[in-house]
């Protein structure tokens, strides 16, 4: 998929947000949202997209990744700590 596939995919989700390069990650969002996130920069194609989903009532996320890519892409954990106090990452709590 590419990025114009993913945002006519999720259009409907309510929480969905943005599709996102790892290295435009905003410093800060909605509390209540779902981003798709690329493993690339901006400046590639973009092949390895990740789910991300934070929720409002308890400030965290769980990041997976179907492919089990270790180790986590730092911005997509920079990204996590910045807008969350704790995150789950592939089945393993992650204190921000």
């Amino acid at each position: 998929m590419d990025t114009v596939q993913i945002l006519c995919t999720m259009r409907d989700v309510d929480s969905f947000l943005d599709v996102l390069a790892s290295d435009l990650l905003p410093l800060s969002i909605p509390k209540i949202c779902t981003v798709v996130v690329n493993a690339d920069p901006h400046t590639r194609g973009g092949l390895n997209w990740r789910a991300i989903p934070f929720w409002h009532k308890s400030p965290s996320a769980y990041y997976f990744d179907s492919y089990v890519i270790i180790p986590l892409v730092p911005d997509f954990l920079a990204f996590i700590r910045r807008n969350c106090t704790t995150g789950t990452i592939m089945g393993d709590s992650c204190e921000g």
